[in-house]
C-alpha cells in the first residue's frame, strides 16, 4: 500500500467517523456548570499549590 493510498484511506475513515458521530450540542456537560459553582468545589483538600511539586526553573510560557 502506497503512502497516498494510506492517506486517502485515513481521510475516508475520518469522514465516515465524523458523519456517524456528529458533535454534541452546546448544551452538553460543560454547559451545566457555571464558574461560581466550579469554584465552590475548591477546598483546601483538593487545591494544588504546586509548592511541593516544583521541579525547577520555569520553561516555555511560564518563563518571564
Amino acid at each position: 500500500m502506497e503512502t497516498t493510498d494510506l492517506a486517502l484511506l485515513v481521510a475516508l475513515a475520518s469522514l465516515v467517523w465524523g458523519l456517524l458521530n456528529p458533535p454534541r450540542s452546546k448544551e452538553g456537560v460543560s454547559a451545566k456548570y457555571d464558574l461560581e459553582e466550579l469554584v465552590s468545589h475548591i477546598t483546601p483538600e483538593n487545591r494544588h499549590d504546586f509548592v511541593d511539586t516544583d521541579c525547577g526553573d520555569p520553561v516555555g510560557r511560564e518563563k518571564q
